[in-house]
């Protein structure tokens, strides 16, 4: 029979132009707790934006200084259901994407090929 060992060595540890998660991003200088609290007020103003009809608005919200690094799943998770949930309560989306900043598209589509 074979060994199933070998499944269980990391190549990549051997790779010398492996890429760490440190390399491609500055941590968050927030903490977990600051990010997942702001997060949670940023997903109540977006509820109040939609139920004004202010869909532009939501979504720059929503979009403004996302959550990122380790330890802020909840807050990640929180986030990207604010964001789907301004996508999917507006109908003319194109107008809407077309107004935001350049930082907020590029956002945007984090999101989209994350989801």
């Amino acid at each position: 029979m074979a060994d199933g060992s070998f499944r269980k060595i990391d190549i990549d540890a051997f790779d010398e132009d492996r890429v760490l998660p440190s390399e491609l991003y500055e941590p968050d200088p927030r903490a977990p707790e600051e990010v997942l609290a702001l997060s949670r007020q940023k997903a109540g103003d977006v509820r109040g934006l939609i139920t004004r009809g202010d869909f532009a608005g939501a979504l720059a919200t929503v979009l403004d200084s996302p959550p990122y690094g380790r330890g802020v799943d909840e807050a990640k998770m929180l986030n990207l259901n604010s964001v789907v949930q301004v996508l999917s309560s507006t109908k003319p989306a194109a107008q809407l994407l077309q107004a935001l900043p350049r930082q907020a598209q590029d956002n945007l589509m984090k999101y989209i090929y994350k989801g």
